[in-house]
């Protein structure tokens, strides 16, 4: 009996912290990008959208799917992978993903 009388409360605790939260529940404000750039030696602006992107001259390396270890369509521009842009299904920016040319040399 003890068991059940107990069990009840805990069940009226937590239903009404649960209706408490959800009630109070607001979602996080995320900041909205108004412009991207890199810099070596001087400020380059980067494109902000897919459809820039590709205006811009950047071509697409890779697509997303779940193959992938990124999400996101991956764009480079001229083959350089110091910088590429992701951009996510609805073509809005989502990161930035940098390369380091290694060169493997056989030389002792």
């Amino acid at each position: 009996m003890n068991l059940v009388v107990v069990f009840i409360g805990l069940f009226a605790t937590l239903t009404q912290a649960l209706r408490w939260s959800w009630k109070n529940y607001s979602p996080p404000n995320t900041p909205e990008w108004s412009k991207l750039s890199v810099t070596f030696a001087k400020f380059n602006g980067l494109p902000m959208s897919e459809k820039d992107a590709i205006k811009d001259g950047w071509t697409k390396t890779k697509s997303c799917n779940d193959r992938n270890y990124f999400k996101g369509n991956r764009y480079v521009l001229n083959g350089d992978t110091a910088v590429m842009l992701l951009f996510d299904k609805n073509g809005k920016i989502a990161g930035i993903q940098n390369g380091v040319q290694v060169i493997i040399s056989n030389q002792q």
